[in-house]
């Protein structure tokens, strides 16, 4: 019987005796141990490839991938992405939950904004439906159009316009706020904040640039003198 391969990913000194020791209790473990392989980068014996190459390739080769996330992003390349966030991506996985490029395009289709997504005990996608008020059932309150602003989201979004009147970087803004986990940061604040034309890039041609910051709009600035909160 072929064993299902395993692809442990994080942020390597973060964790590396957790990654240590998953991956021997996979191995040690009599009946895990017959089904599962695991992959831990740092076991990989000296090659010619690129450390990128190489994790990049075992991941795609793996049938489950296994993320462990903490506070650290880890290194960033010249695109400003980590290893972790890479090998999270090549594991071809819906950052904002499965379905979500198929429910974006439908609601686009029938001239409704784009679902919003908020993590806070539970992970919650928000869909619009027409002549309705952007929120959800509960009776949320919405304070974009795209309903960024809920009861636990207002005073996060306040504090990140407020922050922003300097341009801020992603990793500033993210501590800042003490955000742990970058990808649902950017997906629940950050993304609806720009696309409300609330904050801006000081780069938008290269999104991804190491040299990305974000700025309040004047559109922003207006936001913030208009809440009463």
């Amino acid at each position: 019987m072929i064993p299902i391969k395993i692809f442990i990913s994080s942020v390597q000194r973060e964790f590396t005796e957790e990654r240590t020791m998953l991956s021997e209790y996979l191995r040690q473990d009599v009946l895990l141990g017959k089904f599962f392989e695991p992959f831990i980068f740092e076991e990989t014996p000296a090659q010619s490839s690129t450390p990128q190459e190489v994790y990049l390739t075992q991941v795609e080769r793996c049938d489950i991938y296994l993320g462990i996330f903490g506070y650290e992003y880890g290194n960033a390349d010249s695109e400003g992405i980590s290893p972790t966030e890479r090998e999270y991506d090549k594991g071809y996985i819906e950052k904002a939950g499965t379905g979500t490029e198929d429910i974006v395009t439908k609601c686009l289709a029938y001239g409704l904004p784009k679902p919003t997504y908020q993590q806070d005990e539970d992970f919650r996608v928000i869909l619009y439906r027409p002549g309705t008020k952007s929120g959800t059932k509960s009776g949320t309150k919405s304070g974009t159009k795209s309903g960024t602003k809920s009861e636990n989201q207002s005073e996060t979004i306040l504090m990140i316009l407020e922050f922003c009147r300097a341009e801020q970087k992603l990793s500033e803004i993210q501590k800042k706020l003490g955000y742990a986990n970058r990808t649902k940061f950017r997906c629940n604040y950050i993304d609806p904040l720009l696309t409300e034309g609330l904050l801006e890039r000081t780069e938008p041609d290269t999104p991804t640039s190491p040299n990305q910051r974000y700025r309040i709009t004047e559109a922003g600035i207006q936001y913030l003198q208009n809440s009463d909160i």
